[in-house]
């Protein structure tokens, strides 16, 4: 009557373990603002602004925004016009081609990729105590990754 599935039981009101992506598709258009607590990939044409605090958004390769992002961790596949904040970090993937200023303390652009714009790198959240400790620390809370084939 019940099966399991990885290691959670599975009936006929259960819900799946695990999520995937919400995805808007190639032929959509939106404009105005965005914004939710999931996972996203946006393949469409999107013109506005973006805020996506607590999850991943991904610009697929098909993906056209005209918009300032905010998001945790922002991949860039598609093309983007706007600022872009990551609280975590962003990704411009050797498809990619952004023009406008980065914010994050992770950024990596992969070869191939087009950027045009300032980096800001900003340091995590790091309490007074920890920042006397070591100003070596403070380095490692922002970096730059240039990834080339």
């Amino acid at each position: 009557m019940f099966k399991r599935f990885m290691g959670h039981i599975i009936g006929k009101r259960s819900i799946p373990p695990f999520k995937t992506p919400s995805v808007l598709g190639p032929t959509l258009k939106l404009k105005g603002e965005l914004s939710g607590g999931e996972e996203l990939i946006i393949q469409a044409a999107v013109e506005g602004l973006i805020a996506h605090h607590t999850k991943s958004l991904t610009v697929g390769r098909f993906g056209r925004v005209k918009a300032n992002i905010h998001a945790n961790v922002i991949i860039i596949e598609g093309t983007v016009e706007g600022d872009l904040t990551g609280d975590e970090e962003i990704i411009i993937k050797n498809t990619g081609k952004v023009t406008g200023n980065l914010f994050a303390p992770r950024i990596m652009v992969e070869h191939g990729a087009t950027f045009n714009g300032r980096i800001e790198m900003k340091l995590k959240d790091i309490s007074s105590s920890d920042l006397t400790k070591k100003t070596s620390e403070r380095s490692i809370g922002a970096d730059v990754m240039v990834v080339s084939e």
